[in-house]
């Protein structure tokens, strides 16, 4: 099921393993009734019957849609800002909730809604907006992102926390979730023989980057290549080309595209590399001409 569609966004939520047995007081018998119930909806809402074990759930599915949430034809989810690992068992027992379920955060990342909300690495997230957490095995560990997936990005939560045993609620408000650096497009630079994309602000968030940080981030070098010849690796952060500033991946092209003359082919690469800037001479080929030196 996919985070943030109509079947995730259902009020109660629709869940893996449901039947789904009539739509709009209509019986539904297999998928070709379902196309044909779909069909005829007129408004923005439809209302399913679900069979969950020996319940009979109606849940109410929206298919509205705000134009302004769309980025890159994929809607953006609401996000939280952290890591965690399931509560199982074994370690529930360890720290205090013995039958275990829920999840123990690992990593907070900065300046995100969880670190604005005081949610801190140890934590231990047993409910969400009163409901108590039933994840309890490995395979279960993306329950939580799937969960906060399916609120509104701005809508307020309330999660039961443990902190080194004492129990606290605390609210949350939901961002959006970054856009996924899938999303962006590579550019290659031939003669250098790497490939550079756009920033984006998970990026910055797994690079411990600032929040203004720009420049044009490397995800692929040829091996053997000039750029690797001079040290460029993935994840460094091209923040200057001769000097030049580089605020993005089309300004880093613009720069490596201008003329390098046969007397003098070195290229100037500043970095940002694990919290360091370097400075890295690439040499080249140019165009028409000689490696430098010959």
């Amino acid at each position: 099921m996919r985070p943030a569609s109509p079947a995730a966004r259902a009020r109660p939520r629709i869940e893996i393993g449901d039947q789904l047995v009539a739509a709009a007081g209509h019986p539904v018998s297999g998928i070709a009734s379902l196309r044909q119930r779909l069909g005829q909806v007129t408004g923005d809402s439809l209302l399913v019957e679900l069979r969950r074990g020996g319940e009979s759930i109606l849940s109410a599915v929206s298919f509205a849609e705000r134009a302004e949430n769309v980025w890159g034809g994929e809607l953006p989810r609401a996000w939280l800002g952290v890591r965690t690992q399931v509560l199982g068992p074994e370690i529930g027992t360890t720290l205090g909730v013995a039958e275990g379920g829920g999840f123990r955060i690992t990593e907070v990342l900065p300046a995100t809604a969880a670190a604005r909300a005081g949610l801190e690495p140890g934590d231990l997230l047993l409910a969400l907006d009163g409901q108590p957490f039933r994840s309890r095995r490995p395979e279960e560990a993306g329950d939580l992102r799937q969960e906060i997936a399916a609120r509104e990005i701005g809508s307020r939560i309330r999660l039961d926390v443990q902190r080194g045993g004492v129990a606290r609620e605390v609210e949350v408000e939901l961002e959006a979730e970054p856009r996924d650096p899938a999303d962006l497009p590579r550019r290659r630079e031939e003669r250098l023989e790497l490939v550079v994309r756009d920033l984006t602000r998970f990026d910055r968030l797994r690079l411990r980057l600032g929040p203004e940080a720009t420049g044009a981030l490397v995800v692929e070098v040829a091996s053997g290549g000039w750029a690797d010849l001079a040290g460029v690796r993935g994840d460094d952060l091209i923040v200057a080309f001769d000097r030049q500033p580089v605020t993005d991946a089309e300004a880093f092209l613009r720069a490596a595209a201008a003329p390098c003359e046969l007397a003098a082919c070195t290229r100037e690469l500043l970095v940002e590399r694990s919290g360091q800037t370097q400075i890295l001479f690439v040499e080249t080929i140019p165009e028409g001409g000689v490696p430098c030196g010959d």
